[in-house]
């Protein structure tokens, strides 16, 4: 079904029916790992999800998916996924410190906004947060940035595991491989000592050679990369990707495979003299060979965690906050994944889309913001809201980004509702922003991302009219 169809499915026929028609397509494709714990808040988490009437959201505006008051750790562990049929899937773990369940809450939201299932207290598929999309394959969530499990899913449903391990002489990663209906073939092992992972983030992937793929940031310095070619029985030497990555502590990378099997890689730096924080960006071929080199695509004081998603047009979307503890603001960029430099690094300005930019606000705190976008171009985030820390409120919030130039009111369509709004963005050069509008809106309006909305932004926008697709 087209975007344009479901849109109209839902003005003709109503709420009433749309929520039967959601209920009647996940009961096909209930997930059978899905079991109560005995958890009073999951008393129905066996039996099948909770299912709302799906409302209309508009882009940029966050909605509450979910609360966790007084909350055991020091985040929610988050984790995001798309799956088969392009419903977007972000899960928090549910472990505390006084809590030591190992089960997740996931959300399911479809491209339009809305949330169309909820599973509470969910186990997952041998006990890790994969599921079985309604197309019958395997999906891992990935995570965003903590200490919780990390996997992937191959050709033939099985599902790998990983995590490290700090040991006397070094990091270690760990693996073990599940079958489809997530019993264990292969139990937990040592698959490469001398990691030195310093933190326990890794990246696994599936490549369409069947290749997994685990990279991590070695020593703070080197991007470096495991291989197995038969299913997790055996791997590779540890390979060297980028030496010395970044100038400063490099941590947190966020490793994407493309559809030809290129990697796309976004790390942060720290440098501990000047606090100054920075985001780069590097490409491989599928024969490991660079294509772009360490580039620089972001520098300020804070740039933490940031996640990457890769859209079917291979660009890549980044979106981070700038600490870990009391950022209010939500920063997002756009970066051209078709690049190839024959490893040469490329300049801000040929890497850089969308520059970055606040894309939300919110007074009570925000952290780890996650992203995926959907086969439209919207980019999907979802983020912690609360106090950092342990014991402490804390909420899991959702809200869209428009990826289209000239779509103002993000619809997927450039059409004269854009045109309405963008008229009253129309300030002149060097203009800040109108009084009382929204300021989601005069970002969207800025299509040459120079600060303002003046007759430059005007010609860009003629360019887009009547691009996307109309409803």
């Amino acid at each position: 079904m087209t975007r344009k169809q479901e849109t109209t499915l839902a003005v003709t026929v109503g709420v009433g029916l749309i929520v039967l028609t959601f209920a009647a397509s996940w009961a096909a494709a209930a997930d059978p790992n899905t079991t109560s714990t005995g958890d009073l808040r999951a008393a129905t988490a066996g039996t099948g999800p909770t299912i709302p009437a799906p409302a209309a959201t508009r882009r940029g505006e966050a909605v509450l998916l979910g609360t966790y008051p007084e909350f055991d750790y020091w985040n929610l562990d988050t984790g995001a996924v798309r799956d088969s049929a392009g419903l977007l899937h972000f899960s928090v773990r549910l472990w505390e410190y006084n809590h030591s369940t190992p089960n997740y809450d996931r959300y399911v939201i479809n491209p339009a906004g809305q949330v169309v299932q909820t599973w509470l207290d969910w186990y997952g598929l041998g006990g890790v947060p994969a599921f079985t999309d309604g197309n019958g394959h395997n999906l891992f969530v990935r995570p965003s940035s903590t200490s919780q499990y990390f996997g992937v899913t191959d050709q033939a449903e099985n599902i790998h595991v990983f995590n490290t391990s700090a040991q006397p002489t070094g990091w270690e990663v760990h693996y073990s491989k599940l079958n489809p209906q997530g019993n264990t073939v292969i139990p937990w092992t040592v698959v490469t000592t001398g990691a030195d992972c310093w933190n326990w983030y890794v990246q696994p992937m599936v490549n369409h050679a069947n290749q997994i793929i685990v990279t991590w940031i070695r020593d703070t310095l080197d991007i470096c990369a495991i291989v197995s070619d038969d299913g997790g029985a055996s791997w590779s030497d540890i390979r060297v990707l980028f030496p010395n990555a970044g100038v400063d502590q490099a941590a947190t990378v966020k490793t994407l495979v493309a559809a030809d099997d290129a990697l796309h890689f976004v790390w942060r730096t720290l440098n501990w003299t000047t606090y100054v924080e920075r985001l780069w960006y590097a490409k491989t071929r599928a024969d490991w060979s660079v294509a772009v080199d360490e580039t620089m695509f972001y520098e300020g004081t804070g740039a933490w965690y940031p996640y990457a998603s890769l859209d079917d047009q291979g660009s890549v979307h980044v979106t981070f906050a700038p600490t870990y503890d009391v950022a209010t603001d939500i920063y997002y960029t756009r970066l051209h994944g078709d690049l190839d430099l024959n490893g040469a690094p490329a300049t801000d300005a040929l890497l850089t889309a969308l520059p970055e930019r606040v894309v939300h606000r919110d007074p009570d705190y925000a952290h780890y913001p996650m992203n995926l976008v959907d086969a439209y171009g919207t980019v999907h985030v979802v983020y912690e809201g609360g106090d950092y820390g342990r014991l402490t409120d804390k909420n899991l919030y959702y809200f869209a980004i428009c990826s289209l130039d000239g779509d103002v009111n993000c619809d997927e369509f450039v059409d004269l509702n854009d045109f309405c709004i963008f008229m009253q963005m129309l300030v002149g050069p060097g203009a800040p922003a109108p009084a009382g509008v929204d300021p989601t809106d005069f970002a969207n309006a800025d299509l040459d991302h120079d600060g303002d909305v003046d007759l430059a932004d005007v010609a860009a926008f003629q360019n887009a009219f009547g691009s996307g697709e109309p409803h």
